[in-house]
């Protein structure tokens, strides 16, 4: 078990599946455990939360822009090329090769943009614990 006993009194049941990449589902009564994988796409978007939560941080991804959605495309083309329906489905075009570069750019900008937001609320969390602490001392 990956999750402790405690984690359902935290998480909701969505975070829970989430979390353990499982789901259970009842088939004619009976309970049956699944796999459970995020599509590619919202696992970045559930990445980036779950790591500006764990690091108590305020998260501002926009996921709007035609970056993400390059990202999204890139995906598709990946599914594509790995399970191809047709002999055509294998074929790539220079438009498929920039998309795939651009969604790549946005992943990277935006990883980077995160990890400036999770630092810089750190930095704010330390400077406020330093102030209180120095304001209790000099008293």
């Amino acid at each position: 078990r990956c999750l402790s006993d405690w984690s359902s009194d935290v998480c909701s049941s969505d975070l829970l599946e989430i979390l353990s990449e499982q789901r259970i589902t009842t088939t004619k009564g009976v309970q049956h455990t699944k796999r459970k994988w995020l599509p590619l796409p919202d696992s970045v978007k559930e990445s980036f939360r779950l790591f500006a939560k764990g690091m108590g941080a305020p998260l501002a991804v926009d996921y709007g822009v035609s970056g993400y959605s390059d990202l999204c495309n890139l995906f598709e083309t990946r599914n594509r090329l790995m399970h191809p329906k047709t002999t055509f489905d294998v074929a790539v075009n220079p438009q498929n090769v920039e998309t795939a570069n651009q969604g790549i750019h946005w992943l990277h900008e935006t990883c980077a943009e995160v990890f400036q937001q999770c630092t810089a609320h750190t930095a704010d969390m330390i400077e406020t614990v330093l102030k209180s602490i120095s304001a209790r001392t000099s008293r």
